[in-house]
């Protein structure tokens, strides 16, 4: 069971289980089934490429330039259509740890 308030705090074993498809116990109707939900991630690399790791994508960067001399990658994440979107940051902060 996924808390409705994280209190800035991750709990890591929440988003682990988040990987493993038979943890899904909501009704088909609550699935995203056709819909593409899409997070991002904040790495400290530039990604050129996409990298398609078949139950989800990874997609190229894009540079936000900030003030003075600092910068951010931000990756968008194509999320598996398994997941609901009430639990889905979950699954992308697990791939983040990652």
């Amino acid at each position: 069971m996924v808390r409705a308030v994280t209190a800035d705090h991750v709990m890591f074993k929440e988003c682990i289980a988040i990987f493993r498809a038979d943890n899904e116990h909501l009704p088909e109707e609550e699935k995203m089934n056709d819909k593409e939900l899409t997070s991002y991630v904040l790495l400290d690399f530039e990604l050129r490429q996409t990298w398609d790791f078949k139950d989800f994508v990874i997609k190229p960067t894009h540079q936000i330039r900030l003030p003075r001399a600092y910068s951010a990658f931000i990756a968008p994440v194509t999320l598996p259509k398994r997941l609901v979107r009430h639990n889905s940051h979950l699954f992308t902060i697990a791939i983040s740890a990652i």
